[in-house]
C-alpha cells in the first residue's frame, strides 16, 4: 500500500537520523528536523534549494559535500561512510550513507531521486577511540593492535603487497624512571611516541604501545627494506632528543627490530604472533649487540 505525503512526513520526522532527499539536480526535497540538528540548519533555509548552493564548498566540509555530490553528479554511491563535519566550533563524526530510491517492490534503483541518511555518531566513535587507545602516549593500544594486525597481514597478503612490523623499546627505561622519577618516564614515551609518528605516513602506519616502555610500528605497503631505513631515522631522532622533566634534561636512545615481507612474498603461515615474534627475536639481537640500533631480520 503506497503510503500518503502526510504518513511519509510523520515517518521521516519520527527518525533519529537524518534523512534528505535531492532530485537529479541536486534539489533538496526533504529535510527531516534530525538532519536539520544534526547540520544546524533550518529546514526552510534548505527545502527547496540547491545542495551546491547550501552546502558549499568549503575545505572543512570537503568530504561530506562530496560523498553527497559524487551520489548526485557520478552516481558514486556512499555506504556509512565517515567523515567529519565542522559547525558551530564543533567537529562531528557523522556516517553518510547515500542510495537511490526504489520506485516499487522489487524494481530498479530510479537515480533521479537520491536519499542521504545522516547519522551523528560522535561519541560512540569517541568511546571506540578511547577504548582502543593507550591514555597515557595516545598510540594505539595492545588490545586494538591484537584485533586489527591479523586483518592487516591478510589483507596485504591477499592484494600481494608488502608489510612490515618494526618493535622498539626504549633503552634502560627503569633507569630513567630510577634516576628522574616516573613522571619523567612518562615524559620520554610521549615524546617517543610522537617522534615516531612524525615519522610516519598518516592514515596508513600506526604504532602501538605493546606494553610498558615497547612499541609496535605496522607498515602497511613497505617492505623489510623500507622499514628498516624507516627505524634507522626514528632511532637517530630519538637519540637526538632532549626531553625536559621537571627541570632535568633527559636523553635517551632506542633498540629496534624489523621484520615484513615484500610483494608478493606472504604465505599461509605468516601471522600476526610469528610476525611479533621474529621483530622481537631481532630486537633482542638490537638489545645484546649494545642496544641503540636497528636490527632486521
Amino acid at each position: 500500500m503506497a503510503l500518503d505525503e502526510y504518513t511519509y512526513g510523520r515517518i521521516l520526522e519520527s527518525l533519529r537520523d537524518g534523512v534528505m532527499t535531492l532530485d537529479a539536480f541536486g534539489k533538496v526535497l526533504t529535510f527531516n528536523s534530525a538532519a536539520a540538528e544534526i547540520l544546524c540548519l533550518r529546514k526552510e533555509d534548505v527545502i527547496g534549494g540547491n545542495f551546491g548552493d547550501i552546502f558549499l564548498p568549503g575545505e572543512e566540509n570537503d568530504a561530506f559535500n562530496q560523498a553527497v555530490l559524487n551520489a548526485i553528479y557520478e552516481k558514486e554511491l556512499a555506504h556509512h561512510t565517515l567523515v567529519p563535519y565542522h559547525v558551530a566550533e564543533r567537529t562531528l563524526t557523522l556516517a553518510v550513507t547515500t542510495s537511490y530510491l526504489i520506485a516499487t517492490a522489487g524494481g530498479e534503483a530510479d537515480t533521479r531521486s537520491l536519499i542521504v541518511v545522516i547519522s551523528n555518531i560522535t561519541d560512540t566513535e569517541r568511546y571506540r577511540v578511547m577504548a582502543t587507545t593507550d591514555a597515557l602516549t595516545g598510540s594505539r593500544n595492545r588490545g586494538y593492535l591484537m584485533d586489527t594486525l591479523p586483518q592487516e597481514i591478510k589483507r596485504a597478503g591477499r592484494y600481494g603487497q608488502p608489510f612490515s612490523l618494526v618493535m622498539a623499546d626504549i633503552d634502560y627505561f627503569k633507569k630513567v624512571n630510577d634516576t628522574y622519577g616516573h613522571q619523567a618516564g612518562d615524559v620520554v614515551l610521549k615524546a617517543f611516541v610522537r617522534t615516531i609518528k612524525s615519522m610516519c605516513r598518516e592514515d596508513v602506519d600506526w604504532v602501538a604501545r605493546y606494553g610498558g616502555e615497547e612499541f609496535i610500528l605496522v607498515l602497511p605497503d613497505t617492505g623489510p627494506d623500507g622499514a628498516a631505513v624507516l627505524a634507522e631515522r626514528i632511532r637517530v631522532a630519538a637519540a637526538g632528543l632532549e626531553v625536559m622533566a621537571k627541570g632535568s634534561s633527559v636523553r635517551f636512545t632506542a633498540s629496534f627490530g624489523v621484520t615484513g615481507f615484500a610483494a608478493g612474498e606472504y604465505t599461509a603461515n605468516i601471522s600476526a604472533e610469528s610476525m611479533v615474534s621474529a621483530a622481537d627475536r631481532c630486537l633482542y639481537d638490537a638489545k645484546e649487540h649494545g642496544r641503540n640500533r636497528v636490527v632486521r631480520g
